[in-house]
């Protein structure tokens, strides 16, 4: 007796696997925003105005750094 193929029920259990990453990675990102929200907005505006300060000096570093090298 051959053994039976179950096609139909492999594509749904690899489209409940994508689906569930997918999820996954949306709950990762709502749980972050979520600790976010729970900031004081004077605390966190400064927190990330600094973190974005930083960002931008390092890439005008970089430019600068590369500019300098030719």
């Amino acid at each position: 007796m051959a053994e039976p193929q179950f096609t139909a029920a492999e594509e749904l259990k690899a489209d409940i696997s994508h689906h569930e990453s997918m999820w996954g990675l949306y709950e990762e990102f709502s749980n972050g925003l979520d600790e976010l929200a729970k900031e004081d907005w004077i605390s966190f505006r400064c927190f990330y105005l600094a973190i974005l300060l930083s960002f931008l000096l390092r890439e005008r570093f970089a430019k600068t750094s590369v500019i300098l090298q030719l």
